[in-house]
């Protein structure tokens, strides 16, 4: 997955080199048939990985490679948090900046991507910082305080200033970049 998103950012990446990656993964190719099929076009219509990439285009496919990134990290995590709705709630907000970000002229891609990472921070705190980790999370569900500022006052940093590294060293582009970190601060 991380192979594929590092290749579709390649601006000389070829379709055969794509497909290569695709290939290998049925769950990669099954979400590119998926992407194609939404993009209107019947699913019989699609009797190849390399079509299903092709119909999908190089954009969705990042999509869903990044999105398969960030299901693998999540898959290792053995906590008492809901990880399949922090899931859940990453997609939906990556579709909506998705189509807000379509509205106003972001670049395509860019909105979507912003959406899935902004809380991989949350991810990244966990792993890293476990007992930490454990200490936000009572703070929030006793309703004491928002995660991000228990996240701050424990860490000196919340998940915003996080997922916007963790993206950074990934290579995300820097408007996404900004986003992740100023999500619960947009002004800023």
């Amino acid at each position: 997955s991380a192979r594929l998103f590092h290749a579709a950012r390649n601006p000389h990446v070829t379709l055969d080199e794509i497909e290569s990656i695709v290939a290998l993964d049925p769950s990669l190719a099954m979400s590119c048939v998926r992407a194609a099929t939404a993009a209107r076009v019947r699913t019989n219509d699609v009797n190849t990985v390399k079509q299903a990439v092709l119909l999908a285009g190089l954009g969705r496919v990042q999509q869903i490679a990044m999105s398969a990134v960030l299901i693998e990290s999540l898959r290792r995590l053995h906590r008492d948090v809901d990880w399949r709705q922090f899931w859940r709630h990453s997609l939906l907000v990556a579709r909506l900046a998705e189509s807000l970000g379509e509205t106003f002229g972001v670049t395509a891609g860019q909105g979507y991507l912003a959406g899935l990472f902004h809380d991989v921070g949350k991810v990244f705190i966990q792993q890293h910082f476990p007992d930490e980790f454990e200490e936000i999370v009572a703070a929030a569900l006793a309703g004491g305080e928002a995660i991000h500022l228990a996240e701050a006052r424990v860490l000196g940093l919340d998940h915003a200033q996080v997922g916007a590294a963790v993206a950074e060293t990934l290579g995300v582009p820097m408007p996404v970049v900004l986003a992740v970190r100023y999500h619960h601060d947009p002004l800023a």
